[in-house]
């Protein structure tokens, strides 16, 4: 299975991608029962309980609960259990808001598992779902041996219309730090656009959200005001404060013009190699 361990990776693009979309949503769980599902190894679930009044992570995995209660279980209000995502067995109304982070594209059962997230849910309850962008992010290869079925943004609207009245749709992307944008902002509002440059005559400045987003994230509920009176920013940018992902770029730009300079070196040492080996086999008549 394909796991995300803070403790063993880098702070690069999995850092920045991971726990970007836990810090965007953690003011919206303040004082509410939450399921974080597909919890991984609990470290978005020990985030959000800093803001929340519970949460209970769930994974199908016995061994990532059992580090996650290992790692994070001396937290009051946590607590991870090992369940089946489309099997939850919780009873009705059960939570005021459902996380799920990169989880409907390791299954098939989309529709299956979007139904048991609303019938888990209060409500007037909310869910909060993330996925990839398949066009973006797979195009028409197979980019990850564990993605059962990946989602168009189409696909994925669909699918959350079939089962919730009201939604709001998010992109991310990173720029050096990673970025999540609201879909259909004000056109009028200049200060909710952000402007991509794109290098053609035609149309050289751009301005709208969320230009080749690579991750897909949705909020919905059944409750208008719900989603009405949700607390977020339309963009929101999240990185560390080292910088660690620029200093990373900048340290393999920096090495990649050093070997640049010595290829060049080595390619000016060949040809004079060359014309020395030209010159002695033309004495000796060869």
């Amino acid at each position: 299975m394909e796991r995300y361990v803070p403790q063993k990776q880098t702070r690069y693009h999995s850092w920045y991608e991971h726990w970007h979309r836990y810090y965007f949503i953690a003011e919206i769980v303040k004082d509410r029962r939450v399921c974080d599902v597909a919890c991984g190894e609990g470290y978005g679930s020990a985030l959000l309980a800093k803001r929340a009044s519970e949460v209970v992570g769930v994974d199908v995995d016995k061994a990532t609960i059992q580090h996650a209660n290992e790692t994070y279980g001396d937290i009051e209000n946590v607590e991870f259990i090992v369940a089946n995502a489309t099997e939850t067995q919780f009873i009705e109304n059960s939570f005021d808001v459902i996380v799920s982070f990169e989880t409907l594209e390791h299954l098939s059962e989309h529709q299956q598992l979007i139904r048991e997230f609303k019938r888990i849910l209060k409500k007037d309850g909310l869910l909060i779902i993330s996925t990839p962008d398949k066009l973006v992010y797979s195009g028409d290869k197979e980019h990850n041996e564990y993605h059962v079925k990946e989602l168009t943004k189409l696909e994925f609207e669909d699918l959350m219309k079939s089962e919730f009245k009201y939604n709001m749709m998010y992109g991310q992307k990173l720029q050096l730090f990673s970025v999540i944008e609201q879909f259909k902002l004000d056109k009028h509002d200049p200060d909710k656009l952000s402007c991509v440059v794109e290098e053609t005559d035609d149309e050289p400045v751009k301005n709208g959200p969320n230009s080749l987003a690579k991750y897909l994230i949705m909020i919905g509920s059944d409750n208008p005001d719900t989603i009405d009176n949700l607390d977020l920013s339309t963009v929101h940018s999240f990185s560390d404060k080292e910088n660690q992902l620029l200093n990373h770029y900048d340290m393999q730009i920096q090495r990649l013009i050093e070997i640049d300079k010595q290829n060049h070196e080595l390619l000016k040492t060949i040809d004079q190699q060359k014309y020395l080996i030209g010159q002695l086999m033309s004495r000796i008549g060869l």
